[in-house]
C-alpha cells in the first residue's frame, strides 16, 4: 500500500466531509444552498455574514465552479447513509453519528487546512503565477523559446514576464525556487504533493487535469481541487509567516 492509499482511508470523501462540517455549523438555521453560497464564494452581504455567524469563512470560495445537483448529490448520499435528517425542506442537521464525524480529529484536521477567506484573492493568482514560471523557467532550459503558455491569464502572463529573470540569472533562480518548494512539500500529504507536481507543466510534459487525476488516484474531481487548495492555501500560509526563509516563492504574492 503506498502512501496516499492509506491517507486515502476514510469513512467519507473530503467534499462529503466538508458538506457534512457545514451541516452541523448550520444546525438546522439555514439550508443547504447557504452552504452552495459559501463553498461556490458568492460575494453577498447574506453569504459573507452567514460565513461570520456559522464560522464557516475558511470555506468560502474553495469551489467555484461547484454546482447545485453536485451539492445535492452529497447531501443524498449523506442523508441515506443516515449521518443527517431532514427537518424541514432543503435544511437537516446531523445524526449522534453524523456529529461524531463531523467533530472527528479526521474531518477537523482537513478543515483547518483551509484559510478560504483569507485566500481568496491571493490563491489563484499565485498558483497561476508560479505555473506559468515553472512552465517557463523549463521550457527556456530545455532551448524551448516558443511555447503555449499554461494561463490565458494576460495579467499573469504580463508579470511572469516582467518578473522573470536574466539567462545569467536562470539557473540560480531556479535552483532557489526548487529548494524553497521541496521545504514546503517535504511534510506534506503524499497524495497532495502528487496532485500539486502532476498538474504541473514543463518542457517534456503537461500537467495533469483534474479528471485525469481523479482516475489516477480513484478520488472524485472535487476530491482532487480540495486536495490541490488545501496544499496550496499551506504553502501560502508558510510563504506569508516566514518570508525571510521563501524568497523567490513570496514574490508571486506581491499584489499588482
Amino acid at each position: 500500500m503506498n502512501g496516499y492509499d492509506k491517507d486515502m482511508q476514510r469513512s467519507l470523501s473530503d467534499f462529503e466531509s466538508l458538506v457534512l462540517h457545514g451541516i452541523s455549523s448550520f444546525q438546522g438555521e439555514r439550508s443547504i444552498f447557504g452552504l452552495y453560497h459559501i463553498i461556490q464564494g458568492k460575494r453577498s452581504s447574506q453569504t459573507i455574514q452567514d460565513g461570520h455567524i456559522f464560522d464557516l469563512l475558511p470555506l468560502f470560495s474553495l469551489l467555484p465552479r461547484l454546482q447545485k445537483h453536485e451539492l445535492e448529490q452529497v447531501v443524498l448520499h449523506l442523508y441515506e447513509q443516515a449521518f443527517i435528517k431532514e427537518i424541514e425542506k432543503q435544511v437537516y442537521i446531523p445524526t449522534d453519528e453524523g456529529q461524531k464525524l463531523a467533530l472527528s480529529n479526521v474531518t477537523e484536521s482537513f478543515i483547518s487546512t483551509f484559510d478560504g477567506w483569507a485566500m481568496k484573492d491571493i490563491a489563484t493568482v499565485f498558483l497561476l503565477r508560479l505555473a506559468l514560471f515553472i512552465q517557463s523557467l523549463s521550457q527556456l532550459a530545455s532551448g524551448n523559446k516558443q511555447f503555449i503558455p499554461n494561463t490565458k491569464n494576460l495579467a499573469v502572463q504580463a508579470w511572469v514576464n516582467r518578473m522573470f529573470p536574466r539567462v545569467e540569472r536562470r539557473d540560480q533562480i531556479r535552483k532557489q525556487l526548487f529548494t524553497e518548494l521541496y521545504n514546503l512539500l517535504k511534510d506534506a500529504k503524499p497524495l497532495e504533493r502528487e496532485i500539486f507536481i502532476g498538474k504541473l507543466s514543463g518542457a517534456h510534459r503537461y500537467g495533469f487535469t483534474n479528471e485525469q487525476l481523479s482516475v489516477m488516484y480513484s478520488i472524485s474531481v472535487l476530491d482532487v481541487e480540495l486536495r490541490h487548495t488545501s496544499l496550496i492555501h499551506q504553502l501560502i500560509g508558510k510563504v506569508m509567516a516566514e518570508p525571510s526563509l521563501y524568497p523567490v516563492l513570496v514574490q508571486f504574492l506581491e499584489q499588482e
